[in-house]
C-alpha cells in the first residue's frame, strides 16, 4: 500500500489526489494527517481518495519517519508498502501500476522526478517490497525526524543490486524549495519544508552514527536472509527499466 503522510498541507494534498485521479491511480493507500493542524481543511480534501484509500489523524506530529514506520507496524503483513509525499504530483498515467511491475518482496523501486539529482537520488514514490522491510524492520531508519531515509535504501539498493528505476514513469515536486528556489528569488519554503529540514546537519549526524552502530548489523543481515531466499544476486544489476 502506498503511505501518505501529511503535516499542514491539505491544498498540496488536494493537488496530489486530483493528480492520482487523473492518472487513473488503482493501487491502495493510506494518509496519515500528522497532528491536529489544518484537520477540518483535510476532512475536505480526503474526500477526494481513491475508493480503496484509507485515512487516519494522529494526536500530534510524529514526523515523516514515525509516521512511515507506524502504518507498517498497523499493516504488517503487506506485499509491499511505498511512499508517496503530499507534494508529489503523478505525471504518467497509470505510474502506480507501472511501477508495481517491478516490483516484488526483496526490491525497490523508484521513477524520474523533476530533481537535478535524479540519476543518483530515490528520487519520487519509493516503493519497497515487504519481505525487505520486515526483514529491516523498519521503512526508514528511526534514528531521524524526516531525511536520510533515501541515502539508506539507495545504499542498500546498490549494494545488493535491489533497486529499479522505472524510467519511463514521472513523479514530479513541482514546487518543492529546493526547486522553487531556482525560478523564484522570493520563494519561500513552508511550515512542513522547515519541520523536516531545519535541523538538517544535526539529523545527518544522527543517521552516519547510526549507520556506524546499527545500520551495518542491518546490512549484513540483509545480505544472509537475502542469500538464504535465494535473492543475492552474483554481480552488479543496472537499475534504469523501461517497463511495459
Amino acid at each position: 500500500m502506498f503511505i501518505c503522510p501529511t503535516w499542514r498541507r491539505p491544498q498540496k494534498l488536494r493537488r496530489l489526489l486530483e493528480a492520482m485521479r487523473e492518472t487513473e491511480t488503482t493501487a491502495p493507500g493510506l494518509i496519515i494527517i500528522n497532528g491536529p493542524d489544518c484537520l477540518e481543511e483535510y476532512k475536505s480534501v480526503i474526500e477526494l481518495r481513491p475508493s480503496n484509500w484509507e485515512w487516519i489523524s494522529l494526536e500530534t506530529n510524529v514526523g515523516w519517519v514515525r509516521a512511515l514506520n507506524a502504518a507498517i507496524a498497523i499493516r504488517p503483513q503487506k506485499e509491499w508498502y511505498a511512499v508517496i509525499n503530499d507534494d508529489h504530483v503523478p505525471i504518467t498515467k497509470n505510474w502506480d501500476a507501472l511501477m508495481l511491475k517491478l516490483i516484488g518482496p526483496w526490491n525497490l523501486v523508484t521513477c524520474l522526478d523533476n530533481s537535478r539529482e535524479v540519476q543518483w537520488r530515490a528520487s519520487g514514490p519509493l516503493i519497497a517490497g515487504g519481505e525487505l522491510l520486515r526483514t529491516c524492520g523498519f521503512f526508514m531508519p528511526p534514528c531521524n525526524w524526516h531525511i536520510c531515509g533515501d541515502d539508506w535504501w539507495q545504499l542498500v539498493g546498490r549494494a545488493f543490486s535491489l533497486w529499479r528505476v522505472a524510467a519511463n514513469v514521472r513523479v514530479d515536486q513541482p514546487d518543492s524549495a529546493i526547486f522553487a528556489m531556482d525560478n523564484a528569488a522570493d520563494a519561500k519554503p513552508d511550515e512542513t519544508h522547515e519541520s523536516s529540514y531545519g535541523d538538517f546537519w544535526t539529523q545527518v549526524g544522527l543517521y552516519h552514527r547510526w549507520l556506524a552502530e546499527q545500520g551495518g548489523d542491518i546490512m549484513e543481515k540483509l545480505r544472509v536472509v537475502l542469500q538464504a531466499n535465494g535473492e543475492l544476486k552474483e554481480r552488479q544489476e543496472g537499475r534504469f527499466v523501461i517497463v511495459k
